[in-house]
């Protein structure tokens, strides 16, 4: 399983990480106080549309979160806490392509 999280990290990295910074502004901030799933390393990504939040937790669990801007109302339209046994590619494919749709 560990080899499948840092598979999971690294393809984070290589590539969703490059991708997202190329339509959205991202600020990476890094908690210093142990949460309920250990250390968190947050990725807030900013555009006119669209705000979302990718949360990578020393414990292995990932969360997925984006919302959609129209007008002065804030929705959330895609929301998911995976944990380490479940995590994969696909839920990051998923992620994108909603967060890239212009829907």
């Amino acid at each position: 399983m560990l080899e499948k999280i840092m598979n999971i990290y690294k393809f984070f990295e290589n590539f969703v990480y490059p991708r997202v910074i190329e339509k959205f502004g991202v600020v990476q901030v890094d908690f210093e106080k142990e949460g309920d799933f250990g250390y968190l390393t947050r990725f807030d990504l900013y555009s006119n549309k669209k705000t979302a939040t990718i949360e990578l937790w020393s414990s292995h669990w990932v969360g997925l979160e984006i919302y959609k801007l129209e007008n002065r109302d804030i929705d959330i339209i895609y929301n998911k806490m995976i944990s380490p046994e479940e995590v994969s590619e696909k839920d990051f494919f998923e992620f994108m392509e909603i967060l890239f749709n212009d829907d």
